[in-house]
């Protein structure tokens, strides 16, 4: 059978208390349930990534945006991935605040800009 959340929350805390106890801290125990509630969000934060390719299917990119997220920030990582077929190739990857288009749109966007700006001499 398997065990409920609540079963697996008070195995967690009997560990706790154990380990407290191992190591003479039964003083800190007060602070357990604070301390344990600080530890469950923070493993719970999850950075959602969303990168948009031509084909929704980012291949390998996938993993490797995951891996290096992950190394950055130190926490799970959630890829989602998106088609956008007017990228033409490349990709745009989007999380939390940031954006890193390296699509071939916005090179030949930013081409189009630049060829179109006078530039007096």
């Amino acid at each position: 059978m398997k065990p409920t959340a609540k079963q697996i929350a008070e195995i967690a805390v009997d560990s706790a208390f154990e380990l407290l106890e191992a190591n003479g801290m039964t003083d800190q125990a007060g602070d357990l349930p604070e301390l344990l509630c600080e530890a469950a969000k923070k493993r719970g934060e999850t950075i959602t990534a969303i990168i948009t390719t031509p084909t929704g299917d980012s291949g390998p990119l996938k993993e490797k945006i995951r891996a290096e997220l992950a190394k950055k920030y130190g926490k799970p990582i959630r890829v989602l991935e998106r088609k956008d077929e007017a990228l033409l190739g490349g990709a745009v990857v989007e999380y939390g605040d940031e954006r890193v288009d390296v699509s071939v749109r916005y090179a030949l966007d930013k081409a189009k800009t630049e060829l179109s700006t006078t530039h007096d001499s």
